[in-house]
C-alpha cells in the first residue's frame, strides 16, 4: 500500500519531481524502481527496486504531509529531515508526528523518537525546491535542528561545556551517530 502511495505521490506531482531530481531519467529511474519486478516471489534481491534516501524522503513526506527523518550512522550518509515541498502545516497548535527509519546498512528499521528530540537539518533540495508557503515546516523543527547540529558537535570530538550543557538539559532522547547506532542521551 506505501508502495502504491508513492507511485500515485510521483505520477500526480511529475513536474515537481522531474525538477527535485533533476531530470525525466532519475524520476523514471524511481517511478520504475517503485514497481516490483514481474517473475520474482518473495524478497527482492534487484538493488534497483530497493527503496533508497534521499530519492524516497519527498516522497513519503509529502504523501503523508509530515516529517520524515531518516537517521544513519556516519559511515552511511549523513542523516537528514525531510519536509513536504508543497501545502501548509496541518492546523492546529500540536507538531504532526514525525516517521522515522534509522539506516542499518542495507536495512531500515522504525524509530520512534520523543517530543523535542534532536532532529538532522532539512535536505538540500526542501531548500532549492519548497513553494514559498512551505517556510513554516522548517520554522516548526528549527529548535531541534539546532539539538542535533550540538550533538553532532559533540560526536565528532569537539566537545564544550556549553553545547553539553544545552543538550542534555533538553531531555531528547536520541537514537543516533555512533559508529554502532546505539542511543547516545
Amino acid at each position: 500500500m506505501i508502495r502504491t502511495h508513492r507511485i500515485q505521490e510521483l505520477k500526480d506531482h511529475r513536474d515537481d519531481y522531474v525538477e527535485v531530481y533533476v531530470g525525466e531519467n532519475r524520476y523514471n529511474y524511481i517511478l520504475n524502481g517503485l514497481h516490483p519486478p514481474a517473475n520474482m516471489k518473495g524478497c527482492v534481491h534487484l538493488v534497483n527496486k530497493w527503496l533508497t534516501f534521499p530519492d524516497m524522503g519527498h516522497i513519503v513526506a509529502n504523501y503523508y504531509k509530515r516529517c520524515e527523518v531518516v537517521l544513519t550512522n556516519l559511515e552511511v550518509e549523513k542523516s537528514k529531515s525531510f519536509l513536504p515541498l508543497r501545502g501548509p502545516l496541518p492546523p492546529g497548535k500540536q507538531k504532526t508526528p514525525i516517521m522515522c527509519l534509522g539506516v542499518i546498512l542495507n536495512h531500515f528499521v522504525l524509530i520512534y523518537l520523543k517530543n523535542g528530540c534532536p532532529l538532522p537539518p532539512s535536505s538540500t533540495e526542501w531548500h532549492n525546491h519548497k513553494k514559498e508557503d512551505e517556510v513554516t515546516w522548517e520554522d516548526e523543527y528549527l529548535d531541534q535542528h539546532e539539538l542535533f547540529r550540538k550533538l553532532m558537535v559533540i560526536e565528532s570530538g569537539k566537545k564544550t561545556a556549553a553545547t553539553t550543557k544545552g543538550v542534555k538539559e533538553s531531555g531528547a532522547y536520541f537514537v543516533g551517530h555512533s559508529r554502532k547506532t546505539k542511543a547516545t542521551i
